[in-house]
C-alpha cells in the first residue's frame, strides 16, 4: 500500500501542477513566446521525478543528468515512458 502524503508533498505537487499548466497556457502563446513552454514542461516534470524519487526513498545523486531520473527509479518503481521512441506497454 502506498505512503499517504504529507503537507509539504502536497504543496509540492501543486507546484508541479503550476508549472504544467503554466506550459499549456505559454503554448498556446503566438512564437516565440510559446518556446518558453517547453522549459515549464521541463520542469514539472524534473520537480515531479524528483518529488517521486523522494517519496519512494530512492537518492538521485546531486548532478544527475535528467533522463537517468528513470534508470535511478526503476529498481523501485517503473515510471512510464521517457522518450517518445518507445513503444507503450
Amino acid at each position: 500500500m502506498a505512503q499517504p502524503l504529507d503537507p509539504l508533498t502536497v504543496q509540492r505537487l501543486a507546484y508541479v501542477r503550476y508549472l504544467y499548466r503554466k506550459g499549456v497556457e505559454q503554448s498556446g502563446q503566438p512564437s516565440p513566446l510559446r518556446s518558453r513552454a517547453i522549459t515549464s514542461f521541463h520542469d514539472a516534470v524534473e520537480k515531479f521525478i524528483g518529488l517521486a524519487a523522494q517519496h519512494l526513498g530512492v537518492e538521485l545523486k546531486k548532478n544527475a543528468e535528467f533522463l537517468s531520473y528513470w534508470e535511478a527509479i526503476k529498481p523501485v518503481y517503473e515510471l512510464p515512458k521517457k522518450d517518445s521512441d518507445e513503444a507503450p506497454q
